[in-house]
């Protein structure tokens, strides 16, 4: 025996409950990001060091705020979407989605637009496991939507 729990609501609710808190971390990520990303600067930058980039700190820390940026307005995205979602409306779905297309496509966006492209600038494995979480979380929006 099933038992209906609101409608058939709840699923898509609690899809929207993960996506709020999903958003609160990831502008939690982009946010200590851009707090460290001055000691990265001057340990990735300097002489002697492992990776050596061929790039100025100054460089280096703008793309990184940058970067940071994107990932708290992802976060900011994700939890707009996880509103929409638990208030069962169509565009948490749609605010999901771009949030994961934003994170995804910037990287290759960037490369258009800025003067020059770094080794540095592509997606890290953190990275692409917040795309695919948030990317998850658009499929489960999918697949609970309303009808």
């Amino acid at each position: 025996m099933e038992i209906d729990v609101d409608g058939g609501k709840m699923p898509l609710r609690f899809v929207g409950a993960a996506s709020i808190i999903l958003g609160v971390c990831i502008v939690a990520l982009g946010l200590n990001q851009m707090g460290v990303s001055k000691a990265i600067a001057a340990a990735v930058t300097s002489e002697g060091h492992a990776w050596s980039l061929p790039v100025s700190r100054e460089v280096f820390l703008a793309r990184s705020k940058i970067w940071s940026g994107v990932v708290i307005s992802v976060g900011v995205l994700t939890v707009f979407g996880g509103l929409g979602m638990a208030f069962r409306k169509r565009w948490g779905f749609h605010v999901t989605v771009v949030a994961a297309l934003v994170m995804l496509l910037f990287p290759s966006m960037s490369r258009l637009f800025l003067a020059k492209a770094y080794e540095f600038e592509d997606l890290s494995l953190v990275d692409f496991g917040v795309v695919a979480v948030v990317g998850l979380s658009a499929s489960l929006a999918w697949m609970f939507r309303p009808k």
